[in-house]
């Protein structure tokens, strides 16, 4: 399929997207359509939506503390959390580019964990901590090509993709198992899928690769960044399973 033949169902994807995900990544059309959505230039969805989403994290952390200086004093200094905040737009403003992002489901009890993938990626960190020594050090600054949620309170979570009755029905079938009826399916795949440990599941690095492994008929989800699914425990120091994967 060409990217200008796109059709109505497939409207909240943009051309480009639509074949970057299903021509470039080997994902089926119906898992592309449910799981992904464009905006910014042409979409339905206005950049600034995607980027206000992206930031709600960081921004509600600025707006608790920055009332108080760093050794707990009120803060005072005139336009000190106007500017911060325009800094953290200012950050997130080659979103206006355009791009897509993901649409994921959740586990009972927890939010959706997303990432978005800007047409135009910013350049990460100039600077990072030397592990031997402890400095700061300089690196080649990288385009970071997927975002997610900074300031995300657990550190960032799962990418649960949203699961075509199609593709539910492959992953049956190689469990063994029965298709849930409609009123199990309406709560969700993973929902179900947490009471039927006889489903195997695929850890992806990356979205599209969980969307690529779900079009074959897998039940797979996706972990972002280096530190994938482990995160460092304040307290102990050790690390530990994300919730979701626990």
């Amino acid at each position: 399929m060409s990217p200008s033949t796109i059709t109505a169902a497939q409207a909240h994807l943009l051309p480009q997207h639509h074949h970057e995900l299903v021509v470039g990544s080997a994902i089926d059309p119906a898992v592309a359509q449910a799981n992904c959505v464009s905006f910014g230039p042409g979409a339905t969805e206005h950049w600034e939506s995607a980027r206000d989403t992206l930031i709600r994290h960081k921004r509600l952390a600025i707006q608790t503390t920055a009332t108080t200086t760093g050794s707990g004093l009120p803060q005072v200094q005139p336009g000190f959390l106007a500017d911060r905040l325009i800094g953290l737009q200012q950050t997130y403003a080659h979103l206006a580019h355009g791009g897509w992002r993901s649409d994921c489901e959740a586990l009972p009890g927890f939010e959706p964990f997303n990432c978005w993938k800007p047409d135009r990626p910013r350049l990460g960190a100039d600077r990072r901590v030397d592990k031997r020594t402890g400095r700061l050090k300089a690196v080649t600054p990288k385009p970071v090509k997927y975002e997610t949620e900074p300031g995300h309170p657990r550190g960032g979570g799962a990418l649960l993709p949203r699961v075509p009755v199609a593709q539910w029905k492959v992953i049956c079938e190689r469990a063994g198992v029965p298709l849930p009826p409609v009123e199990v399916r309406e709560a969700g795949f993973w929902a179900w899928l947490i009471t039927v440990p006889q489903v195997p599941v695929v850890i992806c690095e990356g979205f599209k690769k969980s969307l690529a492994a779900l079009s074959a008929g897998h039940a797979a989800l996706a972990l972002p960044g280096v530190a994938m699914g482990a995160r460092r425990d304040d307290a102990s120091g050790q690390l530990q399973l994300i919730p979701e994967l626990e």
